[in-house]
């Protein structure tokens, strides 16, 4: 049987990021480059580029001869990928007051909708994983390119954190406060969106609670079934 072409790189890196960031790979997940390249007919070189290149986001730790994982944040870099969110999504959020346009604000109540479909289901995963993709669509509607690629690689990482802790009960409070925000934003009120996305940062980051993942292997072949995300 003849397969399909083979996956450069770049289309193993996003396979890999969305599994990642999806919470199909969990944090402190094993990645072995000879399951990866044969899980997704790719060769080992394409597998070891796109890892590195996830070592550079720290979303995989490597070690030469060691073998990689995926990152698990300890609680000091929880704190520290939270410190620096602050920094951003509070320029972000008073950036967007200003450069929102109709198209983005649409984006924006489509996420939240869908984020509260999740909730009604029961799909914490998946809630959380739209509470995240909010952040980068709010990024996006502030139309810094830099400044949404950052906060798209720090939401990446708080992914990984949001494994290591059990906050259930939250879920209700960040799809409120991202109500706020957008409210505020489509009012061009910029203190007051600076002021709630501080405020929702601040909150999520004091109920953190980290602790070790439950397992530091994972099934690969399950984690990655899904077809690859399309190009960004």
């Amino acid at each position: 049987m003849m397969r399909g072409p083979t996956p450069d790189d770049d289309a193993v890196y996003r396979q890999l990021h969305a599994a990642i960031v999806d919470q199909r790979l969990p944090a402190g997940s094993r990645l072995t480059e000879t399951a990866l390249a044969e899980l997704l007919s790719a060769s080992r070189r394409h597998v070891d580029k796109a890892l590195w290149r996830l070592v550079q986001e720290k979303l995989v730790r490597m070690r030469r001869n060691a073998g990689a994982w995926v990152a698990a944040p300890s609680l000091q870099e929880a704190r520290e990928i939270y410190g620096l969110r602050l920094v951003v999504e509070e320029a972000a959020a008073r950036q967007a007051c200003t450069a929102w346009r109709p198209e983005g604000l649409r984006t924006l109540k489509a996420n939240l909708a869908a984020e509260e479909a999740a909730q009604r289901r029961g799909d914490l995963r998946e809630a959380v994983r739209l509470s995240g993709e909010f952040h980068v669509l709010l990024a996006r509607v502030a139309g810094n390119t830099e400044l949404a690629r950052v906060v798209e690689q720090l939401v990446a990482r708080t992914s990984l954190v949001t494994q290591l802790h059990a906050n259930p009960d939250g879920l209700g409070c960040w799809h409120s406060q991202h109500h706020g925000l957008v409210e505020a934003i489509a009012q061009r009120q910029a203190d007051r969106a600076a002021a709630l996305m501080r405020a929702h940062l601040l909150e999520l980051e004091e109920a953190l609670r980290v602790r070790p993942p439950a397992s530091r292997h994972h099934e690969l072949e399950r984690a990655l079934k899904r077809p690859l995300p399309p190009p960004a």
